[in-house]
């Protein structure tokens, strides 16, 4: 065999190797991970005690014989015992090598005279936090929250932490600090500001920046605050702690934004810090679950210079959900160990999806500026009352892939016993799919809420694979689970030929080779099985093999292989040879730490394909003509985005020449999009696919692929276009390289309708010296496509002639709850648009809006009744105008709400206008995107406006005396025309007056009645 030949061989196999590898790593990718938490032969600890919350806190420490750190925060001390049986917490080492021995901890409570300081432990919380060196030997923090201080009339919950200078000693031993211990600021503004703080709820070392982080929640009753304590060198045994702070950082919350925390905020309840951007340097985040309505709130800031100053917020997250608990567990991590910038993960335990707390964990990947889009939620299995996130871990890289991974518990899986996810790290970032689960009811049916505390991940057992701690307070449990190496196979199947002749008893020769990757070490071989699965035309009899490969080592098998005689009918179809290997179970009865499990994210299997005779006129290599050629629908012109959720192309290959032999197809799409659908023979890494069209292209044949594309993560970006790189290649050398590669482009475009509704509130008023009221605005982004981002003016009257009636205006707008930032419009802070409208030209819908207004009422109104204090009065009316940036992306049927409240002195109107029965006061609000404008405005009706002139006393003086005069003159004329006289009465009353006139017998008459 030539030396050209041998090239040819080894390159034209070894393309087709890679693309067998990759599908195998592809699918692994897809359906499966790695699962190296050995739970066969867990290390669990329990207490000797029962309910003292064995496992409330934990920590992991490594040394020659490694040792677990647990809290049992309900224990009483044999240090200190407390005579009326009353809890304080208790502090554990417990000595990781089988024996399950735990030694209690001699915590020093002693406080210096000179701090006048009368302490009370019981119920003190010792263990609610704990941290501190990775080495056996290094110290150790240790936090009790409600540790109080006496008073005569009560107790304050200060709240203390104590450094354990050297883990290794038992004895007691150890400082105490009390960052709440200033006297004078125990109260402030009437309310507690350090009294009650409890600060240790929460509790970091920083050990690369020798800081200790202490959450304080109760702080300014509740508001709470983050102390930082910065030592003057690395965290190290040392005598006295006063001799070693720098610098304490107490914020007080008082001075923070009304709008940042309200009270009762617990801002400190979790913590964590990181590099989110390396050009601004460390920050850190803390959380406020209670915050925003209970939505909860989480904060990445850094220290103000004094404590009478607001910490320096440079971003904020908020949850979604009240009484979510968002923010209840905080995780920052580097997702790849070549990057120094952070990505966060946020806790909220009590989310609900379909039924009540099943819990979410949001996560904030970090594009390396600090800038975070929408968050990805990460769900467990969605079990009611689980409340996953209640713990996030670092695990760190658990599998030496150079990603971080992470655990994250939901202890409250009832029927589960507790469960513990773990998720991997990813080049794209972190895995939203978990790839094992730990269940509490796997280890031990005794325990009852596996995963109420978390410790980070650390190798205890030296084969250089993280471990964990896993906490169950409620069953007094701790269990350490440890981590099998993983390992990494890898090789080659070379053939003797290139292609195989069309013949009976056609022999050729494999060459199989396999190693695998142990960059740690640990592994020094590896027993390995291999299963053989020959094409069914192959004559193979034993198909599975034991072997023993060495570290850094190949193993290599040569395998003589014949072809059945029958194989000539079917010679079209290439002959395939495949390989699967596994490592050997060797399952004893206690954890090996040297015993490796696959890295089933790199594949274990590989084939090879061989061609039959190739018809090419040279023996050794062809010589084909591949085109390639794309199209989306043919009524597609453009994409508008927003509003299709997939995009089919379609792919012609076509061959004019020789036959074209392993052709392959490599498509890059725009990152963008996805794949809605991917083909069988086509493997997909990050942004490039490639796919297997055919053993051979035959000359003048042609192959035809169609592609689905998943549309719904395409937003907003700058590129006009989505642009699709596609190229055909094959074993061959193609005669003409020019129509093998093509660039296809689909232009973009982006449709949105805004539209602006508007009310006043009230819409009516009566007239009063000064009234109030406001103009309630909503933009509503109609879609299809998002809007990268919403600006808007707001015009309104602001004065009458030369004399300003409005006394006072106030404007807030927002978005989802963040606030929207507005100022005032000039031509140096213009409105930002796509084209080179002028600015000014913004205003004409808004005055034509007046105008058309005005002139719509003047026909239910005549002139003398109405007055319009709008913007198209230019002479009479002064209007200002505000311009308010929405500097975000605005998705389809998202709401921008303005809320514009005025106070006007209607005094000032009346002193410069005429008078009317009603005034119309409007305003207006107007937005432009893609060239098209939009506006709308608000009126408040002022009713019964009218002459406030007074009437002379001496009117109503003169109208009462002629009603007089005119009363006395009416009776005096009736007086004279007798009618106030009785004549008949007087006549019955004078009885005999009456007999003379009308004689005796008329009285006396029976027959006749009286007349």
């Amino acid at each position: 065999m030539t030396n050209s030949l041998c090239a040819y061989i080894r390159r034209y196999f070894s393309r087709m190797l890679v693309v067998a590898s990759a599908v195998v790593f592809i699918a692994v990718i897809l359906f499966g991970e790695s699962y190296n938490f050995d739970t066969k032969f867990p290390e669990i600890i329990l207490s000797n005690y029962k309910d003292d919350y064995f496992g409330f806190s934990v920590l992991l420490q490594q040394g020659t014989t490694s040792v677990l750190i647990a809290s049992a925060v309900k224990g009483n001390s044999t240090f200190e015992p407390n005579s009326d049986g009353v809890s304080s917490g208790v502090l554990y080492k417990c000595v990781l090598n089988g024996s399950k021995l735990c030694s209690e901890y001699g915590v020093d409570h002693e406080i210096p005279p000179k701090f006048n300081f009368a302490a009370e432990t019981n119920y003190e919380l010792l263990g609610a936090a704990i941290d501190g060196g990775q080495s056996v030997g290094d110290p150790i923090v240790v936090c009790a929250p409600r540790l109080r201080r006496k008073l005569k009339n009560g107790y304050l919950a200060n709240g203390a932490c104590f450094i354990l200078n050297n883990s290794s000693l038992t004895s007691k031993n150890g400082e105490i600090f009390i960052p709440l211990l200033d006297e004078q600021s125990q109260f402030f503004d009437n309310k507690y500001l350090y009294g009650n703080g409890e600060a240790g709820m929460s509790l970091h070392f920083v050990q690369e920046y020798s800081e200790i982080l202490i959450g304080a929640p109760g702080v300014l009753t509740s508001k709470g605050t983050l102390i930082r304590y910065q030592l003057k060198e690395p965290f190290q045994p040392y005598s006295e702690l006063a001799n070693q702070i720098e610098r304490v950082s107490i914020p007080n919350p008082y001075y923070f934004s009304a709008k940042l925390v309200e009270y009762d905020s617990y801002l400190g309840y979790s913590s964590s810090y990181g590099v989110f951007d390396e050009s601004k340097g460390f920050w850190y985040v803390a959380a406020a679950p209670r915050a925003f309505f209970l939505k909860g709130k989480v904060f990445m800031f850094s220290y103000p210079n004094t404590n009478e100053q607001s910490i320096i917020v440079h971003n904020e997250f908020v949850g979604e959900q009240m009484g979510a608990y968002f923010g209840f567990s905080l995780a920052s991590f580097k997702n790849n160990n070549n990057t120094n910038v952070s990505d966060l993960l946020v806790g909220s335990p009590m989310f609900s999806l379909k039924g009540y707390d099943e819990g979410c964990v949001y996560y904030y990947k970090n594009d390396g500026q600090a800038q975070f889009g929408d968050p990805i939620k990460i769900f467990g299995d969605v079990i009611p009352g689980s409340r996953f996130g209640h713990a996030i871990a670092n695990l760190g890289d658990i599998n030496h892939d150079s990603y971080t991974d992470i655990a994250i518990s939901a202890p409250y899986e009832s029927k589960e016993g507790g469960a513990v996810y773990i998720f991997m790290g990813r080049h794209f970032g972190l895995s939203n799919k978990y790839s094992q689960k730990i269940r509490g009811s796997s280890i031990d049916h005794n325990i009852l809420a596996l995963g109420l505390s978390l410790s980070s991940g650390l190798d205890i057992d030296q084969n250089t694979f993280n471990d964990l701690a896993i906490g169950d307070f409620k069953s007094g449990k701790v269990v350490v689970i440890k981590t099998k190496p993983v390992i990494k196979y890898f090789g080659y199947l070379l053939p003797d030929v290139a292609e195989l002749g069309v013949a009976q008893n056609i022999q050729f020769n494999l060459t199989f080779c396999l190693t695998y990757d142990g960059s740690s070490g640990i592994v020094k071989s590896v027993e390995t099985v291999l299963y053989y699965y020959p094409d069914p035309r192959i004559l193979m009899t034993n198909k599975t093999h034991t072997v023993t490969i060495k570290l850094n080592n190949f193993y290599c098998q040569n395998l003589s292989l014949t072809l059945t005689n029958n194989t000539i009918n079917s010679f079209a179809t290439p002959v395939r040879f495949k390989v699967n290997y596994e490592v050997k179970d060797q399952s004893g009865s206690d954890f090996c730490k040297t015993c490796p499990i696959t890295d089933q994210g790199a594949g274990n299997s590989m084939y090879i394909e061989l061609p039959f005779a190739s018809g090419c006129k040279n023996a050794t290599v062809c010589f084909p003509d591949l085109g390639v050629s794309a199209s989306f629908d043919p009524n597609l012109n453009y994409l508008v985005i927003g509003k299709n959720s997939f995009l089919n192309m379609k792919v012609t290959v076509t061959n004019s020449e020789e036959p074209a032999y392993l052709c392959e197809l490599i498509l890059k799409i725009p990152d963008n999009i996805e794949m809605r659908r991917i083909a069988n023979k086509c493997t997909q890494i990050e942004s490039e696919l490639r796919c297997f069209l055919k053993n051979v292209l035959f000359k003048n044949n042609t192959i035809e692929i169609d592609f689905e594309f998943d549309l719904t993560r395409l937003t907003y970006f700058p590129q006009k276009n989505l642009s699709f790189y596609l190229e055909v290649k094959s074993s061959g050398n193609d005669t003409n390289e020019d129509n093998n590669k093509i660039n296809l482009d689909l232009p973009l475009k982006v449709e949105s309708f805004v539209q602006i509704n508007g009310e006043s509130h009230p819409d009516q008023l009566m007239y009063k010296d000064m009234i109030k009221f406001s103009h309630k605005y909503t933009f509503v982004n109609l879609g299809p496509s998002p809007l990268p981002r919403l600006d808007f003016l707001v015009n309104f009257p602001i004065k009458i002639k030369t004399e300003e009636f409005v006394l006072k205006y106030s404007l807030q707008s927002a978005i989802d709850g963040v606030q929207v930032e507005c100022d005032q419009f000039s031509q140096d802070n213009p409105l930002k648009d796509d084209d080179d409208t002028k600015s000014n030209e913004l205003l004409e819908p808004v005055k034509s809006y007046f105008q058309n207004t005005a002139d719509f009422n003047k026909k239910d109104f005549s002139l003398d009744q109405v007055l319009f204090i709008n913007c198209s009065k230019g002479e009479l009316i002064t209007c200002k105008t505000l311009i308010c940036h929405v500097n975000q992306e605005v998705k389809k049927d998202q709401i921008v709400r303005l809320d514009f409240s005025l106070e006007v002195s209607l005094d000032t109107i009346k002193k410069q206008s005429e008078i009317r029965k009603m005034i119309f006061y409007q305003t207006a609000v107007s937005t432009r995107f893609n060239q098209q404008r939009y506006s709308n405005g608000t009126t408040t009706i002022l009713m019964g406006y009218s002459s406030s002139t007074e009437v002379s006393y001496m009117i109503y003086i003169v109208g009462v005396l002629i009603g007089v005069i005119i009363l006395s003159g009416i009776i005096f004329l009736l007086h004279k025309l007798k009618f106030f006289r009785r004549p008949l009465m007087e006549k019955l009353v004078n009885t005999e007056e009456i007999t003379s006139v009308l004689g005796n017998d008329s009285l006396e008459s029976e027959d006749e009645p009286f007349d």
